[in-house]
């Protein structure tokens, strides 16, 4: 990943921390088909997959105050 990806990401990341809808759809959309991919390599099922996935993008709601100070989004994503 270079670091434009990066900056990008860290700017989408402050924004939904404020709550901003549109940065989280962004970064749903970037990252959604990715994540599933590699959640699917290990665990072998799309079911569990998606469902991971979207539990992953649930909590990235949740706790989107404490995403301004995330300095590797797609780290943190994975995580």
């Amino acid at each position: 990943m270079n670091n434009s990806n990066i900056h990008t990401d860290k700017e989408l990341f402050a924004r939904i921390a404020l709550g901003d809808g549109n940065a989280y759809s962004q970064i749903f959309r970037h990252y959604f088909e990715p994540l599933r991919s590699n959640a699917f390599k290990l665990l072998k099922s799309e079911f569990w997959a998606e469902e991971i996935v979207q539990e992953v993008f649930l909590q990235l709601w949740a706790r989107r105050e404490q995403l301004a100070d995330v300095e590797t989004p797609a780290s943190y994503l994975y995580r």
